[in-house]
């Protein structure tokens, strides 16, 4: 008869505990655990509170403020629509409308409903006195677009923040030229049914607004229906830039005009000659069957000529022959305008493959200009320049939105456009001054110093950052961030604007 004690039993249950315990104290499973009870100790230390602090994302706004306040023009849309009665009381002024607008583009907030995010903010009450809802911001805005004298309003503070900006030169000889460039740019609104949309020239649906630049500075906009002609109405337009120029005590036998072929017109040549301004416009052929502009053609002339090539260091076996050649606008005859060429050979093509004839890797292009004895391969070069043009309407459309208009009216989208331009013009100042103070875009080893700095680039540094709003000892203070790494140039940005 055997009798059990119970040793074998409790010698199986220790053997598994100490088995278990080797399993706990294990690496993996001993991190996996510890793991567990820090996220279990973090998730009940978090505490979600609401504080008294007055935060905001746009300490950038401060900038804007400062600029918008010496901005004095915009107050005067106040006189276009008095308040009813003569009593003020809950009347919202028609200057701190566009003031709210031109913020919001500066912050990138390009519809009417983003203005419901702005109002409790503190920096944009000490900015336009007032917040107003999504609904009254469209509707002061219709109000105001449809008065004429408010677009003439809106053109006199671009003047006074072009006023500001370093005006960039071109040099021509001995001639020291401010370039106002001139272009079209067509607006993406397809899919939509606003008023005046149409096909545009890029095969595209929305409108094609003419804009102009004063050097590197947003100056003056005009909205236009889509299918409307770049030169139709460009004459016009071409006044009221060189009447804004008049307004900043610029000569105008210091200003270079510039266009690419979609104004090239005998009566656009025949104002800026009456007003002793000179111009580079690219030659449209207009779809003729002039075969003297061919290519091959012109290649012949130079050759004939004995025109000096000048290879491209650039890239291989491409050479440019530049000349003038004889011509003149319809009617302008013996006014003193010439035809530069540049004929582009290239031996081959972009995969690196020779072109079996030379015709085929032949290109051409000719420009007006009324320079004093023009250099050709000078003013090729001066037009090259106004590719930025191109770089300009790409930070518009892409770094602030504005492509797709807001409204279905048409007088409050080109109200709208104006105040993008103002918006951008800002923005512009606060980069200019950034390249001036900020050590960061100064010149290396590795680059050169950048003459300007991209939308996005400025609103990303110093428009959205993160502040603390404090009111103490009667003095109103943005406290940024104790690592944020643009303090210093932020802090003088503020002074100089």
């Amino acid at each position: 008869m055997r009798f059990f004690t119970g040793t074998s039993i409790y010698h199986k249950i220790d053997k598994k505990m100490n088995k278990k315990r080797k399993n706990i104290h294990s690496c993996k499973n001993r991190h996996t655990l510890f793991d567990r009870a820090v996220k279990a100790a973090s998730a009940r230390r978090i505490r979600i509170v609401q504080g008294k602090a007055d935060l905001t994302s746009f300490a950038g706004l401060a900038l804007i403020v400062n600029i918008l306040a010496s901005t004095t023009a915009l107050d005067k849309l106040d006189t276009l629509l008095p308040p009813p009665n003569g009593h003020a009381r809950n009347w919202i002024p028609y200057s701190s409308v566009a003031k709210i607008m031109v913020a919001m583009l500066c912050l990138g907030c390009r519809h009417f409903e983003h203005a419901r995010r702005f109002h409790q903010d503190t920096l944009m009450r000490r900015l336009a006195g007032t917040t107003v809802s999504p609904e009254t911001l469209r509707q002061k805005m219709d109000f105001l677009a449809a008065i004429p004298e408010a677009a003439r309003i809106v053109e006199e503070a671009a003047i006074q923040l072009a006023a500001r900006a370093a005006m960039q030169e071109a040099g021509c000889g001995s001639l020291r030229l401010i370039p106002l460039d001139i272009d079209p740019t067509p607006l993406d609104n397809s899919g939509s049914a606003k008023e005046k949309t149409g096909p545009t020239y890029d095969e595209g649906w929305g409108y094609c607004p003419m804009t102009s630049f004063l050097g590197t500075v947003p100056f003056f906009s005009e909205l236009r229906p889509g299918p409307q002609h770049s030169i139709n109405g460009t004459p016009e337009f071409m006044d009221r830039c060189l009447a804004g120029t008049d307004a900043l005590c610029i000569p105008r036998d210091r200003i270079l005009v510039r266009g690419d072929s979609g104004v090239d017109g005998a009566e656009l040549f025949a104002r800026l000659l009456k007003a002793s301004v000179y111009f580079i416009v690219k030659r449209n052929p207009r779809k003729s069957k002039n075969k003297s502009l061919k290519g091959t053609a012109l290649l012949a002339l130079a050759r004939e000529r004995g025109v000096e090539p000048e290879c491209d260091r650039h890239r291989r076996g491409r050479r440019y022959y530049r000349f003038v050649i004889s011509g003149s606008p319809k009617g302008l005859k013996g006014r003193g305008i010439s035809c530069i060429a540049e004929v582009r050979v290239d031996e081959y093509d972009d995969k690196g493959r020779r072109y079996i004839s030379e015709e085929l890797g032949t290109t051409a292009a000719t420009w007006w200009t009324n320079l004093p004895d023009p250099d050709p391969r000078t003013i090729v070069m001066l037009y090259h320049d106004h590719a930025t043009m191109e770089q300009h309407h790409g930070e518009l459309k892409t770094d602030m939105g504005i492509e797709r208009l807001p409204s279905g009216k048409f007088e409050t989208n080109r109200l709208y456009l104006q105040l993008s331009y103002i918006a951008f013009a800002a923005l512009r100042l606060i980069g200019d001054r950034a390249v001036e103070c900020d050590p960061g875009v100064r010149p290396r080893r590795s680059r050169p110093a950048p003459k300007r700095l991209r939308i996005g680039t400025i609103l990303a540094r110093y428009v959205l950052v993160p502040c603390r709003l404090v009111w103490h000892s009667r003095r109103f203070s943005v406290v940024l961030a104790d690592n944020y790494p643009h303090f210093e140039v932020f802090r003088e940005i503020h002074a100089q604007c």
